[in-house]
């Protein structure tokens, strides 16, 4: 066996490699999903705006390396019964 037989095609092009174990573990990584609400009944009681909170969750997201897909907002009062 020859000495450098071990080291295989990847290990001779360290770019590739990079870019492979990046792809990989893009494709490995767990997807999140947000949801932001904002009662429109007590305004005074709910301090962050929709925005604030997501804001707040994409710094939170960066800040522990996650990756969220997706935003999901809403906007509505809890009174009502049989809301949607």
């Amino acid at each position: 066996m020859k000495k450098n037989a071990k080291i295989g095609f990847l290990g001779r092009n360290p770019a590739r490699y990079r870019e492979l174990k990046e792809l990989l573990i893009k494709q490995t990584m767990i997807k999140y999903i947000a949801y932001c609400r904002k009662s429109t009944d007590e305004k005074d009681k709910q301090v962050l705006s929709i925005e604030a909170q997501i804001a707040e969750l994409k710094e939170f997201a960066k800040r522990e390396n996650l990756t969220i897909s997706e935003f999901i907002t809403e906007a509505k009062t809890a009174k009502i019964p049989g809301r949607e």
